[in-house]
């Protein structure tokens, strides 16, 4: 997830799955010490689906199966998801 106004300006907007939610202690480059680490499965019509890697602070809601929206930049490999 990154440069969200990009994504915002030029992405499509579609439905995410949660292909995996890592939770517990990660180290992170900002130098906090919990996180979780999502994987997010992004696909929609006219681009091959693709998995990205997210660190964020743990969420009581992020589970594996999990939907959500998301506007997508397929070919930058550009996302954002709304949680």
């Amino acid at each position: 997830m990154n440069e969200p106004t990009q994504v915002s300006a030029v992405g499509l907007r579609l439905a995410v799955c949660l292909y995996a939610v890592v939770a517990g202690l990660t180290e992170w480059d900002s130098g906090d010490d919990v996180g979780a680490v999502v994987v997010p499965r992004l696909s929609g019509p006219g681009f091959r689906a693709f998995e990205a890697t997210w660190k964020r602070s743990p969420h009581p809601a992020l589970r594996v199966g999990l939907r959500l929206a998301a506007v997508v930049d397929p070919s930058e490999g550009l996302y954002q998801v709304e949680l």
